[in-house]
């Protein structure tokens, strides 16, 4: 019976990774090849319940409704992204270290998994029983702590997976876990929209749903079969903040990345924005269930057209996608002044063309960052570019958060102007 059990695993391991030879591997141990097929299938449907929860419990979607349907300020909501990125940015330089010191990782990313669960849970009590500001603050709180188990996580995934997956099948883990992510997005958001009006307390079973499938990624976590590996590894955070002044300084090419790297932040910090007005617009069908299926075909379809466009030209790619960010920013700031029948829809519209937009900035810059570094040098310009936006993601999503105590629009209207700098910027950077 286990032999058969085996044999289905590993066909379906082979019709997924088109391996015909599960037994051939470049890059990692040939105890760690052996176990390769199950240990493939488990990551990626760990990564792909990881990347659902991150979906049911999005800071850019999710949260931001619960916290207008809860009556939390704007304020909040506009910290939420800066918050969730920049703390699980930032301490993996401190973070890194030390987890390399162990022979075996797996036991860090089951029980940061698990902490992040626990943390979308106690949200629950907080939104049913406090409000304003001190309801504000504590999520806050809590999305730091979850940011700080995301820290441990990415550091511990990257790790359990070079040591259990071939190189030649990384790729794939993550290709095909964020395609189970977009598909469920679809689903859960089309049953959603479907008589089902969105507030406060079934927003707050999204989240259960999310605590849930983080727990059931922990479990398949803890399943897989990791051998002991290498302790050394990172240098000190010390050492790395040294590294990124010294580059900023006398690399130009890297600068100017950088800077425009940072300028593109409105992709991802203005939707939040867009979702609490389209969540004000009171629309009676157009709520989070649509915004949800639009967030996971936004996932599902643009990812290969970016993808290739990037290898082709990933500067021009991130001209291109600073444009249209300004646009879909001043596009949202100017709906007041349409009919208010047509608002939903709208915010609808810009809600995916943002999502689109932020999958080829995304994928743009990694791109460019590796094809502009050589050899060793593409970690070195990884980690300190990744260190320096986590400090940006904090300077720029508390100004945008205190320009929206203006006004929502005054905050669009910022996102617009430095997407615009970010175009500009673009053109300076070093053709590769």
């Amino acid at each position: 019976m286990a032999k058969t059990g085996n044999k289905r695993l590993k066909t379906i391991y082979q019709m997924l990774s088109n391996d015909d030879d599960a037994r051939a591997c470049l890059q990692i141990p040939e105890n760690a090849c052996r176990a390769q097929p199950v240990n493939y299938l488990l990551f990626l449907l760990a990564v792909g319940c990881s990347q659902i929860s991150d979906k049911l419990a999005s800071t850019k979607l999710v949260l931001p409704w619960l916290f207008s349907t809860a009556g939390i300020p704007s304020f909040f909501s506009g910290l939420l992204v800066p918050i969730r990125e920049s703390g699980s940015m930032l301490p993996q330089l401190y973070i890194g270290a030390w987890v390399r010191q162990f022979p075996r990782r797996k036991w860090f990313l089951v029980t940061s998994t698990l902490a992040q669960a626990l943390c979308l849970l106690s949200i629950i009590p907080v939104a049913l029983w406090m409000q304003g500001s001190a309801a504000g603050w504590t999520v806050i709180g809590i999305i730091s702590l979850f940011s700080l188990a995301r820290s441990f996580s990415s550091v511990a995934s990257k790790d359990v997976l070079g040591k259990t997956v071939d190189k030649q099948k990384r790729g794939q883990v993550s290709g095909y876990a964020a395609t189970i992510a977009g598909i469920t997005g679809i689903v859960v958001g089309l049953s959603l929209a479907w008589g089902l009006t969105m507030d406060t307390v079934h927003i707050l079973w999204l989240l259960v749903a999310a605590a849930g499938t983080f727990s059931l990624s922990a479990l398949l976590y803890g399943m897989i079969n990791e051998y002991k590996g290498a302790t050394d590894g990172a240098r000190s955070g010390r050492y790395a903040f040294k590294q990124a002044i010294d580059l900023m300084k006398n690399d130009a090419p890297f600068r100017h990345f950088v800077i425009t790297r940072a300028l593109m932040l409105s992709s991802a910090l203005a939707t939040p924005y867009i979702v609490m007005l389209a969540e004000q617009s009171h629309s009676s069908w157009f709520g989070l269930g649509i915004f949800l299926a639009l967030s996971g075909l936004a996932s599902a379809l643009s990812s290969v057209f970016w993808g290739n466009q990037s290898d082709h030209n990933s500067r021009g790619v991130l001209t291109y996608t600073a444009v249209i960010t300004t646009f879909i920013c001043l596009s949202a700031a100017g709906i007041n002044w349409l009919p208010e029948s047509s608002h939903a829809y709208l915010y609808g519209f810009l809600f995916f063309a943002l999502s689109v937009t932020h999958q080829g900035v995304r994928l743009a810059r990694k791109t460019y960052v590796v094809d502009l570094a050589e050899g060793n040098q593409r970690t070195t310009y990884v980690t300190v570019s990744n260190t320096i936006m986590g400090v940006l993601l904090l300077v720029v999503g508390i100004i945008s958060a205190l320009l929206s105590q203006l006004s929502i629009t005054v905050a669009l209207l910022f996102f617009a102007a430095i997407s615009l700098l970010a175009a500009v910027m673009s053109r300076t950077m070093k053709k590769v």
